[in-house]
């Protein structure tokens, strides 16, 4: 949903953006055409740009896929990204971008608009563990959810995380 309440929706490999909160009208957004290397797999989430309300990231087969102007123009962002379907995405409000590695055991930062990403491992008892939700308290601090129902947090903008123990701290 961006600031002027369109929606986006996405279905296997297709999207498509409705005006007025999802009530309509609905118009399909086109995908990357054959041969460009941003092909999209199923679109499980979309991270529309705050700073380009027509531009949005979304799961590539490789990678993430930005689109500009509603899907007229589609790139492809893996410098730093091992492959894989990153389904679960957030912007900080730092402008910081995060997306959790799909093998697990690490958050993928990007500081410069989703050009390059690094790599931010997390502190699970040394297990990979898959993030399955990431997002941001209002006092900036950033939390994540893991398949197994842990919880983990960065203080640094998505720099370092740490695992929190329920039964040692219950409030966080």
């Amino acid at each position: 949903l961006d600031s002027t309440g369109r929606l986006l929706l996405g279905v296997d490999d297709a999207l498509s953006r409705g005006g007025n909160y999802g009530s309509g009208p609905w118009a399909f957004i086109p995908a990357p055409p054959a041969g460009n290397p941003a092909q999209l797999h199923t679109i499980t989430q979309a991270l529309i740009d705050p700073g380009n309300e027509f531009s949005f990231f979304v799961p590539a087969a490789n990678g993430l896929a930005y689109a500009q102007d509603l899907g007229q123009t589609w790139s492809l962002y893996d410098a730093g990204l091992r492959g894989g379907r990153y389904n679960t995405l957030m912007m900080a409000s730092t402008g910081t971008l995060l997306a959790a590695d799909p093998d697990g055991g690490r958050v993928l930062r990007s500081t410069d608009g989703g050009a390059t990403w690094t790599a931010a491992p997390l502190a699970l008892d040394g297990e990979a563990r898959v993030l399955t939700a990431l997002s941001e308290a209002a006092d900036g601090r950033l939390f994540g959810l893991t398949a197994e129902g842990g919880l983990v947090k960065s203080d640094s903008d998505g720099q370092d995380w740490i695992h929190l123990d329920p039964d040692a701290n219950p409030l966080f």
